[in-house]
């Protein structure tokens, strides 16, 4: 498995350089970049790799109030519709600090599945 360097391409990270809006475009390009990479050596080993695409949480906690849960959910279902669009075979939520960021990012992934009627593995990582 090759991860997507796209731990910073949410919605509240990108907020803090004034370009949230570049959610779905830089999670498709990371997970894009790591799709191609992967098929090259899949097709020079002839052994598959799968790309997982990493959501991050953030730097916003809705449990402290600095930013609301439905906006945070609908900012992690962007994030990862372009991380399934790019191509990635997965979606991996990392290292949530915060058990209602962490239910945001889980409940916006799987409303990114459905929405683009597919089915990918979610895997999480509390810390």
């Amino acid at each position: 498995c090759v991860e997507t360097n796209t731990f910073g391409a949410n919605f509240a990270a990108l907020a803090e350089y004034d370009i949230p809006e570049r959610n779905f475009e830089l999670s498709q390009a990371g997970a894009r970049i790591a799709r191609e990479v992967a098929d090259e050596f899949t097709v020079s080993t002839g052994q598959q790799r799968w790309v997982l695409g990493s959501i991050g949480p953030g730097t916003k906690l809705p449990t402290l109030g600095h930013i609301a849960y439905a906006r945070i959910r609908d900012a992690y279902q962007v994030n990862a519709e372009g991380l399934i669009c790019g191509g990635a075979d997965a979606l991996l939520v990392e290292t949530t600090q915060d058990l209602l960021q962490t239910k945001s990012s889980i409940i916006g992934a799987r409303r990114a599945m459905e929405a683009l009627g597919v089915s990918v593995p979610l895997i999480c990582s509390v810390t």
